[in-house]
């Protein structure tokens, strides 16, 4: 006799949640980035002369976003590695 599971698991929708999961994992590390060096340039943004202090706080923002895209922090993937195993 064999034993098969009542409720068979598809695979294209773990890899969905998976996709997800890694999303959500690279937006918090994307903010993490963008709180980092906004403090950090707080001063520079007050102290902007001639130049909009919203333009450079996207400038901040866009950086940061790249930096999360490109760059390999390990943030997202240690956040990742530890709500995966919940998948």
């Amino acid at each position: 006799m064999e034993l098969t599971s009542t409720t068979p698991v598809e695979s294209g929708a773990f890899n969905r949640e998976e996709a997800r999961l890694q999303e959500a994992c690279n937006a918090v590390e994307g903010m993490f980035l963008k709180i980092l060096l906004k403090q950090g340039m707080q001063e520079m943004l007050d102290n902007a002369e001639g130049h909009s202090s919203s333009a450079l706080g996207y400038a901040l923002e866009q950086t940061a976003d790249e930096i999360a895209r490109e760059g390999d922090l390990g943030i997202a993937d240690n956040i990742y590695k530890q709500l995966s195993a919940n998948l």
